[in-house]
């Protein structure tokens, strides 16, 4: 996360803030401070449900999903 704070990137923090809340990972992510939502996986469809909290979209199918857990 520290790193992450560094870089200034809210595209990487909301990514890392969303996917360690997904594995319960306990870490200490600056406030977002934006409206748009971008995609947790840039290459893949731009579709999916859209997490308010990180401002995602959450465009992996159920398998990868699973496969996190």
């Amino acid at each position: 996360m520290e790193y992450a704070k560094k870089l200034e990137n809210s595209r990487v923090i909301r990514r890392l803030g969303y996917l360690c809340e997904f594995l319960a990972i306990d870490i200490d992510i600056p406030e977002i401070k934006t409206r748009n939502y971008l995609l947790l996986d840039p290459p893949m469809p731009h579709k999916g449900p859209k997490n308010a909290k990180w401002r995602l979209i959450i465009n992996l199918d159920d398998k990868i999903m699973g496969d996190l857990e």
